[in-house]
């Protein structure tokens, strides 16, 4: 969140975004904030698979330019600015897969960005339930997969439908919120007893 509060909704804000993710080796990218080139880097050429069968491929552009991410920001900076076109943003920077791994992380931060959620608070989230954040995932596989707007726009509609509504965000916010115990009136018993010989039951 820091790296694009400092530089807003922009092409550097987008790569510092990704440059930040460095806390596992398995899902962060190997070089944090470099744009795919394939003509110059093996690792960068990537495909993603779009079927559970694993016999369907996505191949996004071998070369990604800042230019490319540009667009994705003046067609924003053009349309409404409705929370709908922040999570088309998301659906964008995703299927462009300007980064070596981390791209829908970055893609999240930066459609939080664009609708320029800090002071309120409003975040943009992903479904909570499982399933839906499953269906949620095939939807934008087939965001990824079409090869026309008519196609991408039927992918984007029914992911619109699984994301949660502004009631359902403010109950999972208030049930994740810790609880104030006031001493007066709970008991508190710490974890360990006996110098942490013992687990307390």
């Amino acid at each position: 969140m820091k790296a694009v509060k400092k530089d807003g909704f922009t092409v550097d804000g987008i790569i510092n975004i990704n440059k930040s993710f460095v806390y596992s080796k398995e899902e962060d990218p190997a070089i944090p904030g470099h744009l795919r080139n394939s003509m110059y880097n093996s690792d960068d050429n990537i495909a993603i698979t779009i079927d559970t069968a694993g016999k369907d491929h996505y191949f996004p552009p071998e070369v990604v330019y800042k230019a490319d991410l540009q667009k994705i920001i003046d067609e924003f900076k053009h349309s409404a600015q409705t929370k709908q076109d922040a999570w088309l943003v998301f659906a964008k920077l995703a299927k462009l897969q300007p980064f070596q791994d981390g791209n829908k992380r970055t893609a999240l931060i930066a459609a939080n960005a664009a609708y320029n959620v800090w002071e309120k608070e409003n975040y943009l989230v992903l479904p909570f339930n499982e399933l839906d954040r499953a269906e949620f995932t095939i939807n934008l596989m087939r965001f990824y997969g079409a090869t026309d707007h008519s196609a991408e726009n039927k992918a984007f509609s029914k992911m619109l439908e699984l994301l949660p509504n502004d009631n359902e965000q403010i109950y999972h916010k208030h049930i994740n919120e810790p609880k104030a115990l006031n001493p007066k009136t709970v008991k508190l018993k710490p974890l360990f007893r006996n110098g942490h010989k013992e687990m307390r039951r």
